[in-house]
């Protein structure tokens, strides 16, 4: 077990040689990202397994396993009464008003983020001064999602 205290192998990015075309340098990139990917999955396979080691742990010990019973009955008579607070018309009401507000929040970013796009084209600009004079930093955010397939 002497690969758990072992740091995940480090892939360093090569940098491209004056003589490298676009296509390479391309290829390169692609090849690093999959290489990333790659570890990623072998990583998360090795926290699956720890985490499942660790579960069972829990699972064969017998305070634990008394303390977590007690726990149980505690959390059903809690959510007895969260119901029974949620089901007042002014908890109902509060509940209504959250979602809109949370809704128009959303909706607030939606556009913020396309202004704040149109900005930085336009300006070349990454940073911008809010009212209170505190400068904020407007960074763009990458990440990878399955795609979406028609079925």
């Amino acid at each position: 077990m002497d690969d758990q205290n072992q740091d995940p192998e480090v892939i360093e990015e090569t940098a491209p040689t004056g003589e490298a075309t676009a296509s390479d340098t391309m290829l390169q990139t692609d090849a690093i990202i999959k290489r990333y990917l790659r570890q990623m999955k072998e990583l998360n396979a090795k926290i699956k397994e720890k985490s499942s080691m660790f579960k069972d742990s829990f699972l064969n010990d017998a305070e634990y396993h008394t303390v977590d019973e007690e726990i149980k009955q505690v959390q059903k008579k809690l959510k007895t009464a969260k119901e029974r607070v949620t089901n007042l018309p002014v908890s109902r009401q509060a509940q209504v008003e959250i979602k809109e507000l949370k809704e128009e929040l959303k909706s607030a970013r939606e556009i913020l983020s396309s202004y704040l796009q149109k900005y930085v084209t336009e300006t070349g600009l990454t940073t911008i001064e809010d009212d209170d004079g505190e400068v904020l930093k407007i960074v763009t955010a990458y990440k990878l999602e399955k795609e979406k397939t028609e079925k």
